[in-house]
């Protein structure tokens, strides 16, 4: 006899409800068989969003609780202290199951240039995940980075280690890819290379130290000035900031005529149009805990070209076939480029492969495996 599929009341609640974090929730709630409230504060000012957002959440909650049901589950994501919430909020909402989901961690999130490091947030991260009944990672590489941070910091500490709570956490999580959203079927014949073609290269990361921009701009440098000459052009999607590295100015000065597109997309559309002219795509990432950008543009037709490190091989390597790998090193990125631009038929069924590996990780099936592990950890 087939049971009718319970449809839950889950409370999703985001101190930083912005960015990719806002976009998680929402595609999960268009496209979940349960009701998902969110309950959120904009995205920004993250250190302080830590800080206060227990608090503020916890009396929203209360100043919202008549006009809600009390719900199955609290969602939450890495930025709120859990713990704090539950202490704060009280019975009943205190009693019910929680899920806390990593989107990043503070103590492996790389430092900016000069920063020190401050353990208390990657503590305020630990302590949330002892308060929940279960903790899923956007990707086993995050899960297995993070219990090892803990597990070395946590000795550290002059008495009370808690390595047996650490033990439970890691019991008791798991991994749940984010989804992303496809719009249209990936162009791969679209942008079929001729002889004569240049090669469209993408940059979808941010212009930031975490995102070793210098990589990129020195490998690109090296197509440019070293023979044999290769014809290319840039389609520059990154998010940009008020302060930009120098590598940025550097690589506008230089490579000015190959430029297709710099800067923030007009929309969606827009953005996702250019995501369709990409033939590859480039990651010198020394940071990634998943990576939503380089799937939207692997799902659009573009041949990913990763470092062979962080979220990577898990997603595109492992028999997926999914991506051209490198060492990290500006050199051998100009070399895989290289290769693919003279291989068309290789880079097209790379393409074609990352497309179908992308595929899977559309929302449209995502979503069931949000609401699967939500059903779980309520029953249990």
């Amino acid at each position: 006899m087939n049971l009718p599929v319970p449809h839950l009341n889950i409370l999703a609640i985001e101190p930083f409800h912005g960015g990719s974090h806002a976009a998680m929730l929402r595609a999960w709630r268009d496209n979940s068989r349960h009701q998902i409230t969110v309950l959120g504060l904009p995205g920004r000012h993250w250190k302080w969003r830590m800080r206060h957002a227990a608090l503020t959440l916890a009396q929203q909650t209360h100043r919202r609780a008549e006009a809600m049901p009390v719900p199955d589950l609290i969602f939450a994501s890495d930025m709120l202290d859990l713990a704090a919430w539950k202490g704060l909020v009280g019975p009943p909402w205190a009693n019910l199951p929680a899920v806390l989901y990593f989107h990043e961690n503070q103590w492996t999130y790389p430092l900016s240039p000069g920063q020190t490091p401050d353990l208390h947030y990657g503590y305020t991260n630990f302590l949330s995940a002892v308060a929940a009944e279960a903790v899923w990672f956007n990707s086993q590489y995050h899960r297995q980075s993070f219990l090892s941070a803990a597990s070395r910091i946590l000795r550290r500490m002059p008495d009370h280690d808690h390595l047996d709570d650490l033990d439970q956490i890691a019991a008791r999580s798991r991994c749940l890819y984010p989804g992303i959203t496809i719009r249209q079927k990936p162009p791969v014949a679209a942008r079929a290379l001729t002889a004569k073609a240049p090669l469209n290269i993408g940059w979808v990361s941010r212009w930031e130290h975490d995102k070793r921009p210098e990589v990129f701009v020195e490998a690109i440098e090296r197509l440019r000035r070293r023979p044999p000459d290769q014809d290319f052009r840039l389609i520059l999607l990154g998010e940009t900031f008020r302060q930009m590295p120098d590598c940025y100015h550097q690589l506008h000065e230089i490579c000015h005529p190959h430029i297709l597109h710099s800067g923030f997309a007009a929309s969606r559309q827009a953005y996702q149009s250019w995501l369709g002219e990409m033939d590859v795509v480039v990651s010198t990432a020394a940071h990634e805990f998943f990576g939503i950008a380089i799937a939207e543009a692997a799902a659009a037709g573009a041949a990913p070209i990763l470092p062979e490190d962080l979220a990577y091989p898990e997603l595109y390597g492992d028999g997926h076939g999914a991506a051209a790998f490198y060492d990290g090193s500006a050199g051998q990125l100009e070399a895989t480029i290289r290769r693919l631009a003279a291989d068309d038929e290789a880079l097209r069924q790379l393409r074609q492969a990352a497309a179908r590996r992308a595929a899977r990780l559309d929302w449209s099936h995502q979503a069931a495996e949000f609401d699967d592990a939500a059903e779980l950890v309520v029953s249990c």
